[in-house]
């Protein structure tokens, strides 16, 4: 029950039935039960069996993700072969033909892409500027829109570094003009700055 009175009075909720004592009520309806308190070796064993059950569960679902996707790889590869054995002679060829130039095409992109970035890795380093960024840099295989984009990555950088040097190089204004601040501080100095506020 509420003390609505003793809120209002001191801000506060007491609980009165804390100084009551035990005398109306000789059995406790919540007994707290200790703390139970485990010893090193109990506690890690504990955390390693915790552990253990989280990297099975884990490992499970993953395995249960990968039997999936490898049925569904292998059902489609059934379904490509029983597609491609009714076909004829010629219209496999074709079909093995086609396959091996999507792969070519594939491939040739994928080498245009390495060439572009290795060149814009080069393109960084000479103008002294951080290599790391080139992957970022490369939108499409096209050198004269990745050139813009290095040309205005580098001006932003060459901002960006200078706004950093000159707020690194402000520094504070002396307190008092013509004094050494790296001058021990005396007592008569620090009453004379106390007055002078």
């Amino acid at each position: 029950m509420k003390n609505v009175l003793s809120k209002k009075k001191f801000g506060l909720p007491l609980n009165l039935q804390l100084f009551a004592g035990n005398e109306g009520d000789p059995q406790d309806p919540n007994p707290q039960d200790p703390p139970k308190t485990y010893t090193e070796e109990e506690l890690q064993a504990k955390l390693q069996s915790e552990t253990d059950r989280r990297v099975t569960e884990a490992l499970k679902k993953q395995q249960a993700k990968w039997e999936e996707e490898y049925k569904t790889k292998l059902e489609t590869e059934k379904q490509e072969a029983q597609r491609l054995a009714k076909l004829s002679a010629e219209e496999q060829e074709r079909e093995k033909f086609k396959k091996d130039r999507e792969a070519f095409e594939a491939e040739k992109i994928q080498h245009q892409r390495d060439a572009l970035e290795l060149q814009t890795t080069k393109i960084l380093a000479d103008k002294k500027l951080p290599t790391q960024f080139a992957s970022f840099l490369i939108t499409e295989n096209d050198a004269d829109k990745v050139k813009a984009h290095i040309d205005s990555f580098e001006q932003t950088f060459q901002a960006a570094v200078q706004t950093a040097v000159e707020e690194r190089m402000k520094g504070t204004a002396p307190k008092h003009p013509g004094t050494n601040d790296n001058a021990p501080l005396t007592w008569e100095s620090a009453l004379a700055d106390y007055y002078k506020k």
